[in-house]
């Protein structure tokens, strides 16, 4: 493939250039449908990444300016939302809300403490709850 150099990726203030591999990948958060770009060493190790597609198509037509002969070269993984969701959870399961199952990317802030985790969003919704049973008349 020829790296064309008409799309340009900065890492850490310096221009990244021709890499071996290349992985387009939807994010797994519902509320999230950018396609993302990973530029990859030759062992997958993510050396940086962009996206701004919607879909595989637009997505799969940005990164070809870049890398001329690309389009013949795309191999689909297979590989469902869930079935990545729950490679997730099995990596970052200390990271994981333990009352809602929610992952690190779902929640803007947690609590850790001895063997569970609390996402902000239980918390306010357990806060919550307890307000509600309170007594009026508690100073």
């Amino acid at each position: 493939m020829e790296f064309t150099g008409r799309q340009q990726l900065y890492v850490d203030d310096k221009l990244l250039g021709r890499v071996p591999c290349l992985a387009l990948c939807q994010n797994v958060a519902p509320e999230e449908d950018e396609i993302m770009l990973f530029h990859c060493d030759e062992e997958w190790n993510v050396l940086g990444a962009n996206g701004r597609a919607t879909n595989l198509s637009d997505a799969k037509a940005d990164v070809e300016i870049a890398y001329r002969g690309l389009a013949a070269k795309w191999v689909d993984t297979g590989i469902s939302a869930d079935e990545a969701r729950r490679w997730l959870e099995q990596q970052y399961p200390e990271d994981m809300c333990s009352f809602c199952g929610k992952l690190p990317f779902e929640f803007e802030a947690a609590f850790s403490g001895h063997r569970s985790t609390i996402c902000g969003d239980c918390v306010r919704k357990y806060s919550s709850m307890l307000k509600k049973n309170e007594p009026d008349d508690v100073a």
